[in-house]
């Protein structure tokens, strides 16, 4: 019981409140984050990890390797090579569980046909690109074009911005 003089506000009336906005901030939310960027963001951290997996594969077990982005799939497969082809019936064993490696592009990003070879015991690049021998540019979706670099000499993999904090 209240005397006159007490102000404030109960304990439900708070509890109260605190949902209403909890289930409004829920609503908001996703109007006010971009979430397309983040999986952008997200599929380049997984590309460029396959990229680099791809390299120390040719290096280690002395085979060829690529990797594979495909526009029509929708995702990145790493792939051995053979005769500097990819070999769509050896795909790479994904680390983690032995599956196909492949990385599935995120709903509405576009990917651009591009293919990274690999070549056994270097892992330099093959061919040498195009344009610029010293570096192969991946484009990917919105981002800084080209997203991802991969040097022809060492297959070292790097990102556009320059910055490991985005990459």
């Amino acid at each position: 019981m209240r005397s006159a003089c007490q102000r404030g506000f109960t304990a439900v009336e708070l509890i109260v409140v605190i949902v209403v906005m909890g289930i409004v901030a829920a609503l908001a939310a996703p109007s006010l984050v971009q979430w397309n960027s983040i999986d952008e963001l997200g599929f380049r951290a997984d590309l460029r990890a396959m990229l680099r997996h791809a390299q120390r594969l040719a290096v280690t077990q002395n085979r060829d390797v690529c990797v594979l982005l495909s526009p029509a799939a929708g995702a990145a497969q790493a792939l051995y090579g053979a005769g500097n082809v990819c070999d769509a019936t050896a795909p790479v064993a994904d680390p983690t569980d032995g599956q196909p490696y492949t990385i599935q592009a995120p709903k509405g990003l576009a990917l651009v046909a591009q293919q990274v070879y690999f070549t056994k015991g270097t892992g330099a690049l093959w061919p040498t690109p195009a344009g610029n021998p010293s570096r192969q540019g991946l484009t990917i979706g919105s981002l800084p074009a080209p997203a991802l670099w991969v040097h022809s000499e060492t297959g070292f993999v790097d990102c556009n911005t320059g910055s490991a904090l985005v990459c």
